[in-house]
């Protein structure tokens, strides 16, 4: 199973590209849209290839395939560190992760090397040239598509009303930390929508992250189920809206830690994960629901 570490998720943005609405690339945050319809974005923290691969499917993408040169000019020298792309040998043969036809190559000479355990493709950020690696070299990785569903509400309705004592609101949202304490995360949904009519709390920006974290700070509390859940090997939000946004110190998951949690260090408020059916100790919750009009 997946195991990361913090910062492994610190996006670094693109010199040189802006996503204007002529691209038409509906885009998550810090995800950029270029000309050929797509959305990229790349992660600096290091991973296997396995692992980076895993990260871009649960962002709702793949690692990067391209087809023309193009598509890989309009990226070519666009960043600082050596990055792997969708590119993998299996049975002798090159392959893209999303599975598109492996149609266009960039290789420097002398590559891709036969040796047998270089099956994974590095980018170089000066020459633009790949090269085949181990694939259990740690590397940054470039991601692809991360984009909204056409029908996908992108941005949410300005607040009206009055924000609740001991809460905080944001785009309409009134996000609080009840005082009970669950045994699992299950037990913590069922509590926000019986007792607010909401759900465990989804987060699509860093203003939201921001003042949940503030939230779980006030409320003095160590940790807090927030509505990220692993299932079927993906990360979901409880209330259906897509996996959007991570933030930088986001600490990772790992083989029995499937449901998401925010812990509180004074000012310092982490993603974490942790085990959803929790014995250990009982997380506080952080609840979502919509404010109510005036």
């Amino acid at each position: 199973m997946l195991s990361v570490s913090a910062n492994m998720l610190a996006p670094l943005l693109f010199f040189g590209f802006l996503v204007t609405a002529a691209f038409g690339a509906n885009c998550f945050p810090d995800w950029i849209g270029s000309s050929d319809g797509h959305c990229y974005v790349l992660y600096e923290g290091r991973l296997s290839f396995k692992d980076a691969s895993a990260i871009c499917v649960i962002m709702g993408g793949h690692l990067a395939s391209f087809h023309t040169s193009a598509d890989w000019n309009k990226l070519d020298n666009q960043f600082d560190q050596d990055y792997y792309i969708g590119g993998t040998r299996k049975n002798g043969k090159w392959q893209w992760t999303d599975g598109s036809t492996f149609n266009y190559s960039n290789w420097a000479a002398g590559q891709p090397s036969k040796n047998k355990n270089k099956n994974c493709v590095n980018a170089d950020p000066v020459t633009g040239l790949w090269s085949s690696v181990d694939c259990s070299t740690a590397l940054a990785f470039l991601c692809k598509n991360g984009m909204y569903p056409e029908n996908q509400q992108t941005t949410w309705p300005p607040s009206h009303g009055s924000c609740p004592t001991a809460s905080e609101c944001h785009n309409g949202y009134v996000y609080i930390v009840p005082d009970p304490t669950f045994g699992s995360w299950n037990e913590a949904q069922q509590y926000c929508k019986d007792e607010h009519g909401g759900q465990l709390a989804s987060i699509h920006d860093n203003v939201t992250e921001s003042a949940v974290g503030l939230l779980a700070a006030n409320a003095d509390v160590n940790v807090a189920f927030l509505g990220g859940k692993i299932e079927d090997g993906k990360l979901e939000w409880a209330d259906g809206t897509p996996v959007d946004y991570m933030p930088t110190d986001f600490r990772g998951w790992t083989s029995d830690h499937h449901c998401l949690v925010i812990r509180s260090f004074g000012k310092y408020q982490p993603w974490d994960s942790e085990p959803c059916q929790n014995t250990e100790f009982g997380p506080a919750a952080v609840c979502k629901y919509k404010m109510k009009s005036n």
